[in-house]
C-alpha cells in the first residue's frame, strides 16, 4: 500500500498545463502525425483521471505511432510507475531519455528506478541521474524533485529537507514543490524514518547474497519475514532519531560514514561486498565524491575534481556520469588528451546524453594537424547515432558542418549548411557555415554579403574580423591571378606551340633516313 501510495504521488505530481518542451514536441506531432499528438492528449486526459492503465495504454500506442519523441515515452513510464509496474517503467524512461533526455525525462526515470526498493546500483544510478537533470535544467524543478524521491524512499529527513529548500528557490509556487512540502510535513516521525532503512536495508540484503534467504528459510512469506525485521529494525532506534541532525551532517562531503582520501579518493571507493553489505551508507559515499568535486570546481582546482569524478566512475563503473563529469574538468585544465579519452568513454556507457557526443566530436575537431579517415569515420557514425534521436538531429547537421569547415568539404557543407537554414535561417552559425561554403566555393560576393549578415545577426567582432581578413586573403590572391592570367596565358601557348614544332621536327628527321655512301 506504501509503495502504491508513493508511485501515484509520482505520478499526480505532473503539472496539467504542458511543459514549453512538451508542447513543442505535441505541436510537431500534430503538423507531421497527428494521430499520435490525439494520443498523447487522450493519455493525458486519462492521466488526469487516474485512470493510469487506460492512460499507459494509449502513451503506449502514441510512441508507436512516433518512436522518437520523449513526451510519449515518459508519460507512458510514469503511469506504469503508478501501476506499480516498475521494470517496464523503467525502460520506458530509458527510451525517454535515449531520445531526448530532458530533465523531466531524467526526473521521471528516478521516480520508476525509487518506485520501490532499489538495488545499489540502482541507487547509484538514480543520484547521478538527480544531478544530471539538475545539470540540464538547473533553474526547474526536475532535479531537486528527483533528489526528494530519492530521499523519501530512503526516509531521510536531511536529504529532504534540503531538497525542498532547493526546489522552494528555483520553483516556489510549482507543484513539484508543494508536494514534496506536503511529503516533509507527513514524514515527521519517527518511525517513518526507521521503517524506511529497514526495509531498503533489508531487500539490499536480499539481492547482496543468499544468507538472508536461508535465514528466512523457515518463513511462509518472505514479504512478512521483511515487514517483522523492518519492525524490529525501527523499534531499535529512538524515536527522536530522525529530528537529530547530528546524525547526519549537510555539510557536503560528510555524509557517509566512510572517509575519503582527498589525494587519492580512487583508492577510497569501497568494494563490493562493502557496498552490498552497506548500500544506504554506499550511496552516501557517491553524494559525498559528487560534492567534493563539484566544491572543487568551484574554487577552480580543476585537477583535484577529476580526481573525484574519476572515483565516482569506479564506483558506478557502468555510468557515464563520472567520465563525462572528468571530461569535464580535463577540459577545463586544457588537458586534451585525458578529456578525450574520458569523453570518449562516457559514450559506451549508460547514461550518456546527446551533449555528451557533440563534446567528443568537437574535442576530435580541436586535434593539431589534419585528421585521419578513421577519426572521420568514427564522427560520421556519431552523426549517424544522433540523427536517429529526435533531440540530436539539429545538433547532429551543426556537427556536420563543423566538421567541413575542418577538413574544407564543399560536398559536406553543401548537405549540412541547408539542413541548418531549415531550422535557424538567421542564427550567427548558420551565416558562418554559409560564408565557409561561398569562400570554398569561390564565391567572393556571396562570402561578402554573409559577412553583412553576420554583423546584423550579432556575431562577435572577432569572429566578424577573422572571416573578413579570409575574405580579403582568398580575395587578393583570385585578383593577382586574374590579373596576370594573361600573361601568363600567353606563356603558356608560346611554350605548347615551342613544344609542338620541336616534336613535328624531331618526326621528320625520323622519316628521312640518311643516304647510303
Amino acid at each position: 500500500m506504501c509503495l502504491l501510495a508513493f508511485a501515484s504521488s509520482i505520478a499526480a505530481a505532473e503539472q496539467p498545463e504542458w511543459h514549453r518542451l512538451d508542447a513543442q514536441e505535441l505541436a510537431n506531432e500534430r503538423v507531421l502525425r497527428p494521430r499520435a499528438a490525439d494520443l498523447i492528449e487522450q493519455g493525458e486526459e486519462a492521466f488526469r483521471k487516474d485512470e493510469f492503465e487506460r492512460a499507459a495504454n494509449l502513451f503506449r500506442e502514441a510512441r508507436q505511432v512516433s518512436p522518437h519523441g520523449a513526451l510519449a515515452h515518459r508519460r507512458e513510464c510514469q503511469a506504469l510507475t503508478a501501476l506499480g509496474r516498475r521494470d517496464e517503467a523503467i525502460q520506458a524512461c530509458r527510451r525517454a531519455v535515449s531520445n531526448q533526455g530532458s530533465g523531466m525525462d531524467l526526473r521521471a526515470l528516478v521516480g520508476a528506478l525509487v518506485s520501490a526498493p532499489p538495488t545499489s546500483s540502482e541507487l547509484a544510478e538514480a543520484l547521478g541521474l538527480a544531478d544530471r537533470a539538475r545539470e540540464v535544467m538547473s533553474q526547474e524543478p526536475w532535479g531537486y524533485a528527483a533528489q526528494c524521491d530519492i530521499a523519501r524512499r530512503l526516509g531521510d529527513p536531511v536529504m529532504l529537507n534540503h531538497c525542498l529548500e532547493e526546489l522552494r528557490r528555483v520553483a516556489p509556487n510549482h507543484d513539484e514543490t508543494q508536494r514534496v512540502a506536503a511529503i516533509a510535513r507527513s514524514t515527521q516521525h519517527g518511525w517513518r524514518y526507521a521503517f524506511g532503512w529497514a526495509a531498503l536495508f533489508l531487500v539490499f540484503f536480499g539481492t547482496a547474497g543468499d544468507a538472508l534467504k536461508r535465514a528466512l528459510r523457515g518463513a511462509r512469506d518472505a514479504a512478512i519475514a521483511a515487514l517483522i525485521g523492518a519492525a524490529i529494525f525501527a523499534l531499535s532506534r529512538p524515536v527522536g532519531a530522525v529530528d537529530a541532525p547530528e546524525e547526519r551532517s549537510a555539510t557536503a562531503g560528510k555524509l557517509s560514514q566512510w572517509p575519503i582520501d582527498d589525494a587519492d579518493p580512487m583508492a577510497s571507493v569501497p568494494t563490493a561486498a562493502q557496498r552490498d553489505a552497506n548500500p544506504l551508507e554506499y550511496g552516501y559515499f557517491l553524494m559525498d565524491l559528487s560534492d567534493r568535486a563539484d566544491q572543487a570546481s568551484k574554487r577552480g582546482d580543476h585537477a583535484a575534481a577529476a580526481r573525484y569524478w574519476l572515483a565516482l566512475a569506479k564506483a558506478v563503473p557502468d555510468r557515464s556520469t563520472g567520465y563525462s563529469k572528468a571530461c569535464d574538468s580535463y577540459e577545463a585544465l586544457g588537458d586534451w588528451e585525458k578529456a578525450l579519452a574520458t569523453c570518449k568513454t562516457a559514450l559506451y556507457k549508460s547514461g550518456v546524453l546527446v551533449k555528451d557526443y557533440a563534446r567528443f566530436f568537437t574535442l576530435v575537431l580541436q586535434k593539431k594537424g589534419s585528421l585521419e579517415l578513421s577519426e572521420i569515420q568514427d564522427l560520421d557514425k556519431i552523426l549517424q547515432h544522433l540523427r536517429k534521436m529526435d533531440a540530436g538531429r539539429s545538433v547532429a547537421d551543426e556537427l556536420n558542418c563543423d566538421l567541413g569547415v575542418r577538413i574544407g568539404s564543399v560536398e559536406r557543407l553543401e548537405q549540412c549548411t541547408a539542413a541548418v537554414a531549415a531550422t535557424a535561417p538567421g542564427h550567427p552559425r548558420t551565416i558562418y557555415f554559409q560564408w565557409t561554403l561561398a569562400l570554398q566555393r569561390g564565391n567572393y560576393d556571396d562570402a561578402r554579403r554573409s559577412i553583412e549578415r553576420a554583423k546584423a545577426a550579432g556575431t562577435s567582432p572577432e569572429r566578424i574580423q577573422q572571416m573578413e581578413k579570409a575574405t580579403t586573403a582568398a580575395t587578393s590572391v583570385w585578383q593577382r591571378m586574374k590579373r596576370r592570367w594573361p600573361f601568363a596565358g600567353g606563356g603558356i601557348l608560346v611554350a605548347l606551340v615551342g613544344i609542338t614544332l620541336t616534336l613535328r621536327a624531331s618526326r621528320r628527321r625520323s622519316v628521312v633516313q640518311p643516304a647510303q655512301g
